[in-house]
Protein backbone atom coordinates (compact mmCIF):
# COMPACT_ATOMS: atom_id res chain seq x y z
CA UNK A 1 0.00 0.00 0.00
CA UNK A 2 2.78 2.45 0.88
CA UNK A 3 4.63 1.64 -2.32
CA UNK A 4 1.63 2.47 -4.56
CA UNK A 5 1.15 5.78 -2.74
CA UNK A 6 4.77 6.68 -3.29
CA UNK A 7 4.34 6.20 -7.06
CA UNK A 8 0.91 7.86 -7.21
CA UNK A 9 1.84 10.99 -5.26
CA UNK A 10 4.16 12.52 -7.92
CA UNK A 11 1.54 11.82 -10.59
CA UNK A 12 -1.23 13.48 -8.54
CA UNK A 13 0.94 16.53 -7.76
CA UNK A 14 1.94 16.94 -11.40
CA UNK A 15 -1.68 16.66 -12.52
CA UNK A 16 -2.84 19.23 -9.95
CA UNK A 17 -0.11 21.66 -11.01
CA UNK A 18 -1.09 21.33 -14.66
CA UNK A 19 -4.78 21.84 -13.91
CA UNK A 20 -4.14 24.96 -11.85
CA UNK A 21 -2.01 26.69 -14.50
CA UNK A 22 -3.32 30.06 -15.61
CA UNK A 23 -4.21 29.85 -19.36
CA UNK A 24 -2.99 33.42 -19.91
CA UNK A 25 0.45 32.47 -18.64
CA UNK A 26 0.57 29.61 -21.18
CA UNK A 27 0.18 31.99 -24.12
CA UNK A 28 2.99 32.04 -26.62
CA UNK A 29 1.31 34.54 -28.91
CA UNK A 30 3.43 37.52 -29.77
CA UNK A 31 2.17 41.08 -29.43
CA UNK A 32 2.07 41.06 -33.23
CA UNK A 33 -0.24 38.02 -33.19
CA UNK A 34 -2.57 39.75 -30.72
CA UNK A 35 -2.57 42.95 -32.81
CA UNK A 36 -3.32 40.90 -35.94
CA UNK A 37 -6.28 39.18 -34.28
CA UNK A 38 -7.63 42.53 -33.05
CA UNK A 39 -7.22 43.91 -36.59
CA UNK A 40 -9.37 41.08 -37.95
CA UNK A 41 -12.06 41.91 -35.37
CA UNK A 42 -11.93 45.55 -36.51
CA UNK A 43 -12.10 44.52 -40.18
CA UNK A 44 -15.14 42.33 -39.37
CA UNK A 45 -16.93 45.31 -37.82
CA UNK A 46 -16.08 47.74 -40.63
CA UNK A 47 -16.91 45.33 -43.45
CA UNK A 48 -20.16 44.19 -41.80
CA UNK A 49 -21.36 47.77 -41.33
CA UNK A 50 -20.44 48.49 -44.98
CA UNK A 51 -22.38 45.41 -46.11
CA UNK A 52 -19.28 44.06 -47.87
CA UNK A 53 -19.79 40.44 -46.88
CA UNK A 54 -17.67 38.94 -49.67
CA UNK A 55 -14.61 40.83 -48.45
CA UNK A 56 -15.52 40.15 -44.82
CA UNK A 57 -15.64 36.39 -45.31
CA UNK A 58 -12.41 36.33 -47.34
CA UNK A 59 -10.53 38.49 -44.82
CA UNK A 60 -11.89 37.08 -41.56
CA UNK A 61 -12.70 33.37 -41.99
CA UNK A 62 -10.74 30.27 -42.95
CA UNK A 63 -12.13 28.35 -45.96
CA UNK A 64 -13.40 25.59 -43.61
CA UNK A 65 -14.74 27.96 -40.93
CA UNK A 66 -17.99 27.36 -39.09
CA UNK A 67 -20.21 30.23 -37.92
CA UNK A 68 -22.44 29.31 -34.97
CA UNK A 69 -24.98 32.17 -34.72
CA UNK A 70 -27.95 32.18 -32.38
CA UNK A 71 -31.39 31.15 -33.64
CA UNK A 72 -30.22 29.55 -36.89
CA UNK A 73 -28.26 26.51 -38.05
CA UNK A 74 -24.47 26.50 -38.25
CA UNK A 75 -23.02 27.95 -41.45
CA UNK A 76 -20.17 25.74 -42.71
CA UNK A 77 -17.62 27.23 -45.11
CA UNK A 78 -17.22 30.70 -46.55
CA UNK A 79 -20.14 30.49 -48.98
CA UNK A 80 -22.61 29.52 -46.25
CA UNK A 81 -21.17 32.08 -43.83
CA UNK A 82 -21.57 34.84 -46.42
CA UNK A 83 -25.18 33.78 -47.06
CA UNK A 84 -25.89 33.79 -43.32
CA UNK A 85 -24.38 37.26 -42.84
CA UNK A 86 -26.30 38.68 -45.82
CA UNK A 87 -29.58 37.57 -44.21
CA UNK A 88 -28.94 39.57 -41.03
CA UNK A 89 -30.40 43.04 -40.55
CA UNK A 90 -28.26 46.06 -41.42
CA UNK A 91 -25.96 46.92 -38.52
CA UNK A 92 -24.52 50.20 -37.24
CA UNK A 93 -22.59 51.24 -34.14
CA UNK A 94 -21.01 47.79 -33.99
CA UNK A 95 -18.05 46.98 -31.77
CA UNK A 96 -16.12 43.89 -30.70
CA UNK A 97 -14.12 43.84 -27.47
CA UNK A 98 -11.88 40.80 -27.17
CA UNK A 99 -11.11 40.76 -23.44
CA UNK A 100 -9.00 37.59 -23.69
CA UNK A 101 -6.77 36.37 -26.51
CA UNK A 102 -4.76 33.24 -25.74
CA UNK A 103 -2.96 30.77 -27.96
CA UNK A 104 0.07 28.78 -29.01
CA UNK A 105 1.65 28.37 -32.39
CA UNK A 106 -0.97 28.63 -35.11
CA UNK A 107 -4.06 28.27 -32.87
CA UNK A 108 -5.66 30.78 -30.53
CA UNK A 109 -8.98 31.62 -28.97
CA UNK A 110 -10.59 34.87 -27.98
CA UNK A 111 -13.52 35.65 -25.73
CA UNK A 112 -15.24 38.94 -25.13
CA UNK A 113 -18.29 41.04 -25.80
CA UNK A 114 -19.94 42.64 -28.80
CA UNK A 115 -22.59 45.28 -29.35
CA UNK A 116 -24.43 46.83 -32.25
CA UNK A 117 -27.61 48.44 -33.48
CA UNK A 118 -29.78 46.38 -35.82
CA UNK A 119 -32.02 48.10 -38.37
CA UNK A 120 -35.09 46.22 -39.56
CA UNK A 121 -37.47 47.96 -41.95
CA UNK A 122 -40.61 49.17 -40.17
CA UNK A 123 -39.14 48.62 -36.69
CA UNK A 124 -37.32 51.03 -34.39
CA UNK A 125 -33.54 50.38 -34.25
CA UNK A 126 -32.69 47.53 -31.88
CA UNK A 127 -29.69 47.82 -29.58
CA UNK A 128 -28.17 44.40 -28.98
CA UNK A 129 -25.16 43.15 -27.06
CA UNK A 130 -23.69 39.79 -26.17
CA UNK A 131 -20.64 37.58 -25.81
CA UNK A 132 -18.52 35.41 -28.08
CA UNK A 133 -15.91 32.69 -28.31
CA UNK A 134 -13.77 32.53 -31.45
CA UNK A 135 -11.15 29.94 -32.36
CA UNK A 136 -8.43 31.36 -34.60
CA UNK A 137 -5.99 29.68 -36.96
CA UNK A 138 -2.88 31.23 -38.48
CA UNK A 139 -2.47 30.29 -42.15
CA UNK A 140 0.72 29.53 -44.09
CA UNK A 141 1.11 33.23 -45.00
CA UNK A 142 0.90 34.23 -41.32
CA UNK A 143 -2.63 35.68 -41.43
CA UNK A 144 -4.96 34.97 -38.50
CA UNK A 145 -8.53 34.00 -39.45
CA UNK A 146 -11.53 32.69 -37.58
CA UNK A 147 -12.06 28.96 -37.91
CA UNK A 148 -14.96 28.77 -35.41
CA UNK A 149 -17.13 31.77 -34.49
CA UNK A 150 -19.82 31.38 -31.84
CA UNK A 151 -21.80 34.22 -30.27
CA UNK A 152 -25.07 34.95 -28.53
CA UNK A 153 -27.09 37.89 -27.26
CA UNK A 154 -27.30 38.93 -23.63
CA UNK A 155 -30.85 40.18 -24.20
CA UNK A 156 -33.88 37.99 -23.56
CA UNK A 157 -35.57 36.47 -26.61
CA UNK A 158 -38.69 38.34 -27.78
CA UNK A 159 -41.91 36.86 -26.44
CA UNK A 160 -44.04 37.86 -29.43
Amino acid sequence: MIRSTRFALPFVLTTLAACSANPASMSTLTEGDVRSIRAVDEAWVQLAMAGNFSALVERCYTPDAILLPPNEPAARGRTAIEASLRAWPMMTDAAIDAAEIVGRGDLAYSTGTWQGTMHIEGVAPIQDKGKFVVIWRKDAEGAWRMTRDCFSSDLPAPTK
